[in-house]
């Protein structure tokens, strides 16, 4: 049975024979606030599920400012013995060591991605 993150994904998301979590946090553009209570609200239902997940996450169209790395990150932290494998989609270039620089120390493999399915393949092992 599925049911709904808070960001309104599928919970669990299947994909190619494997099984992710897709956090939406693209989209939010300046938004910083409506971000952060999401943010949380995935982090509380991250934390709520049993073992370790594969998880996807959309920053398409949300600006990366120092404020949002750091939360970003902080989540992250709270929730890394909860991830196997994290991609993160849609960073610009000038976004991604903004967000690598706070996380690459969270030894769990990392994956940055411009094109979801071959993100969406590479979580699944596919």
């Amino acid at each position: 049975m599925h049911k709904k993150s808070p960001g309104g994904s599928l919970f669990p998301y299947s994909y190619n024979g494997g099984q992710l979590h897709c956090p939406k946090y693209g989209s939010f553009y300046k938004n910083e606030k409506a971000l952060f209570v999401l943010m949380d609200k995935e982090k509380d239902f991250i934390l709520s599920q049993a073992g370790v997940l594969n998880i996807w996450i959309d920053f398409y169209k949300t600006r990366i400012t120092k404020n949002v790395a750091i939360k970003f990150n902080e989540n992250i932290e709270a929730i890394k013995s909860r991830i196997n494998r994290l991609a993160i989609v849609g960073l610009s270039c000038f976004s991604k060591p903004k967000i690598n620089s706070g996380i690459k120390n969270i030894n769990i493999p990392v994956g940055y991605f411009s094109d979801p399915e071959e993100a969406k393949s590479w979580i699944t092992g596919g």
